[in-house]
């Protein structure tokens, strides 16, 4: 698997929310302004991340909960969570138009096709992208119906305690935004 140091993180990410910050007038607003994403499953550990599949979270936290308990290699899995999650508004995210036709075309794995997801990850990280929407990207014959964004880049995930530190820091002239999140 990849390493922590082949994900390039850019302090003028996390600036930039800082930014995005000072433009809300309390920390739930600015909160509020963010997109939740949701993941169901074992708890996240940012130390265990998979930087060869990168994680993924969904826009449909109720589809998110259907994977609490009833996926995973422990089926069912004991000790599942639903976490609320938020991406940056500077997170760089490619699309399925964004994304070279040839890493989409579906490659025959059994009976099964589909992209292969360890390339279009790679893909993506060489391209500088933080994280990858899927919907539109072809999955056993049926577009992604998990409405998955799948996060390559683990430093752009933010939770709401995260996203209200950020709001103070950037709001109370703390000598600059604290990267250990």
């Amino acid at each position: 698997p990849a390493t922590p140091q082949e994900v390039k993180f850019t302090p003028t990410k996390l600036e930039s929310l800082a930014q995005e910050a000072r433009k809300y007038k309390s920390a739930e607003e600015f909160v509020k302004g963010q997109k939740p994403l949701f993941r169901g499953g074992t708890p996240f550990d940012k130390t265990k991340f998979n930087y060869e599949e990168g994680l993924s979270v969904s826009t449909d936290k109720e589809m998110a909960s259907t994977f609490v308990e009833n996926t995973g290699s422990d089926r069912p899995r004991a000790g599942g969570v639903l976490e609320e999650v938020f991406v940056g508004p500077s997170a760089k995210v490619a699309t399925v138009n964004d994304i070279p036709k040839d890493i989409l075309t579906p490659r025959r794995l059994g009976l099964e096709t589909q992209p292969l997801e360890k390339e279009l990850v790679k893909w993506a990280k060489d391209n500088g992208f933080d994280a990858i929407d899927m919907k539109g990207i072809k999955a056993i014959g049926i577009d992604r119906v998990e409405k998955e964004i799948r996060v390559i880049n683990p430093d752009v995930l933010k939770t709401k305690s995260q996203l209200t530190d950020i709001y103070n820091q950037a709001t109370k002239g703390v000598g600059g935004v604290s990267t250990k999140l």
